[in-house]
């Protein structure tokens, strides 16, 4: 499944009329398909990508297929940073590079992505990316990726926003099925920021203007098996705490200990119990109990057997195989361990991966049907890495 990343193509107007003449001809295809998934797909403000030069697009991350609607609605050709995970695909990743598309490895100290984009806004190409970094779990906006301000100076090129409404009812990044449901495009007059800018402040104020203003394109939503995927990233049960005791059916989740049932509908508000009314409010419950087991028993088992590998270079090797555990000080798989002071930084990935960064190596753990969420969330706690 997992290959070396072909190399990306080096950026050139050509490639660029190309990728134009394919939306022109192409472009009705996907959009057709794409609309299969929604009752209505909206956009306004076309007109401030329509200029010509190079320019940096922003916008907020909801669903796992905004780089598609953002390509494909806006009819322009544009060129992401996209996560290593992805374009180690075989498929996927050469599609992804054969279209420009920039693998960007995180957690990596390499500026050649980011040169990349450079490259591509100078030949007057369109570059985007998701200053987020990734959606959230309940679908809320994620705080910026650090280092946006220096990125924005760097490539030098007029910034256009866009605000995406609607779009955490598609697919939370814990559900399996896509929700139906209407979305909103807005696209934002481009803005050349100087350094006496407030930059992200600017930003955050366009992209998340849906979440300030959020009865405007409030979509009805409707789906099926609308509680899939949720016991499997809480876990535990919110009532009991019962770990691995969530069953699903349908709509609803039930525990097998204490027999409580929750009822999920497609706006991801909960029915059933008192004590929360949207899985937001579940998750952060969960993740409140997860602080005070810490605290009081120290550690944290996965369900299965992980995958540890030492992903420094470009390819991976297998450094360890064996339930993670995350003790009081150190994490566990297999034989190995690594001591929290050692880890300088810590992220989720593409494909179920968990990625750690020490002063020497960087590491990949793969840990599939599991709850990330939550090994992340003890991760952030015991190295403060966020």
């Amino acid at each position: 499944m997992f290959g070396v990343p072909t190399m990306p193509l080096t950026p050139s107007k050509n490639k660029i009329l190309i990728y134009k003449i394919f939306l022109l001809f192409f472009g009705w295809i996907f959009r057709i398909i794409l609309s299969l998934k929604f009752k209505k797909i909206t956009v306004h403000g076309l007109e401030n990508l329509n200029s010509k030069g190079g320019k940096l697009v922003l916008m907020n991350h909801s669903c796992p297929l905004d780089p598609l609607l953002l390509i494909f609605f806006t009819k322009i050709p544009m060129q992401f940073l996209v996560s290593e995970m992805f374009t180690r695909h075989k498929v996927f990743g050469l599609i992804t590079l054969l279209l420009g598309q920039i693998s960007k490895r995180k957690l990596d100290p390499d500026l050649t992505p980011i040169r990349a984009l450079k490259a591509w806004s100078d030949v007057g190409g369109t570059v985007a990316l998701f200053p987020e970094g990734r959606f959230s779990w309940d679908g809320s906006p994620s705080p910026l990726m650090p280092g946006i301000e220096q990125l924005i100076l760097y490539l030098n090129v007029p910034v256009v926003t866009v605000s995406l409404s609607n779009g955490h009812k598609v697919k939370s990044a814990w559900a399996k099925f896509y929700r139906k449901t209407s979305i909103h495009l807005e696209v934002f007059p481009g803005i050349k920021f100087t350094k006496d800018d407030k930059i992200q402040e600017i930003i955050k104020n366009k992209i998340f203007s849906f979440h300030t203003n959020n009865t405007l394109h409030d979509f009805e939503t409707n789906g099926n098996n609308l509680s899939a995927g949720l016991s499997h990233h809480l876990r535990f049960c919110p009532n009991c705490y019962h770990d691995n005791s969530l069953k699903e059916n349908s709509n609803e989740i039930h525990c097998i200990s204490c027999h409580t049932t929750l009822s999920v509908d497609a706006n991801n508000q909960i029915y059933g119990n008192a004590k929360f009314k949207n899985i937001s409010e579940l998750f952060l419950h969960i993740l409140d109990f997860i602080d005070k087991e810490w605290t009081q028993q120290g550690i944290l088992l996965s369900k299965h057997p992980a995958t540890l590998y030492n992903v420094s270079k470009k390819k991976f090797v297998v450094v360890s195989l064996g339930i993670l555990k995350l003790e009081k000080e150190k994490l566990v798989i297999g034989d190995f361990a690594l001591n929290y002071k050692d880890i300088q930084q810590a992220t989720m990935d593409w494909g179920d991966f968990i990625l750690i960064k020490t002063k020497q190596v960087r590491y990949a753990i793969h840990l599939k049907n599991d709850s990330r969420m939550l090994f992340m969330h003890v991760l952030q706690k015991v190295t403060k890495c966020i």
